[in-house]
């Protein structure tokens, strides 16, 4: 078993994730080479990053490199093309609702699964939202960090987990 660094701050919470400058600080301070923002939103990372950011998102609206669907991301990218994943799905049917018309994952667990081989071994995937189940062990990722946002009052802490692709291969 691994340690896990843990650490926790307050910021107040923002619509878009990433106008939350101390939470984008310490996502892109563990970003590492080409990275993939799958959900990208409107907040244009690369401002902020010195190496290469591929901007997703669905919304065709939002200034975005790709319109993915993040279900299908594996047929668009070949297999361990990306040394960092930022994974920040919708958290609730509203924010689904407010910034995609409703459209939300259908099956994380597909989504999880569609860039899993697109991760180089060693590469690693940052996992936003309401939980801390990320990849997980069976896909052949290793817990490294911890993140607890509180957003103080009645909003809902913002959990961020990092973990390293240390496998190939799903067992």
């Amino acid at each position: 078993m691994s340690k896990i660094r843990f650490e926790r701050f307050f910021e107040m919470p923002s619509v878009d994730t990433f106008e939350m400058p101390k939470l984008r600080t310490w996502v892109i301070k563990h970003c590492y080479g080409k990275t993939l923002n799958l959900f990208g939103g409107k907040t244009q990372l690369d401002k902020y990053y010195y190496g290469e950011i591929i901007h997703n998102d669905l919304n065709p609206e939002i200034n975005a490199d790709y319109h993915y669907d993040a279900v299908e991301i594996g047929k668009y990218f070949p297999e361990a093309f990306f040394d960092s994943v930022i994974f920040d799905p919708p958290y609730t049917m509203y924010q689904a609702t407010h910034s995609y018309n409703g459209h939300m994952i259908q099956d994380i667990t597909a989504c999880r699964n569609s860039l899993h081989p697109l991760i180089k071994p060693g590469g690693i995937i940052i996992s936003l939202g309401y939980n801390s189940t990320g990849m997980g062990h069976h896909r052949g990722y290793l817990k490294t960090n911890l993140l607890l946002v509180n957003n103080g009052g009645s909003h809902n802490d913002i959990i961020v987990l990092v973990e390293k692709k240390v496998q190939s291969k799903l067992s």
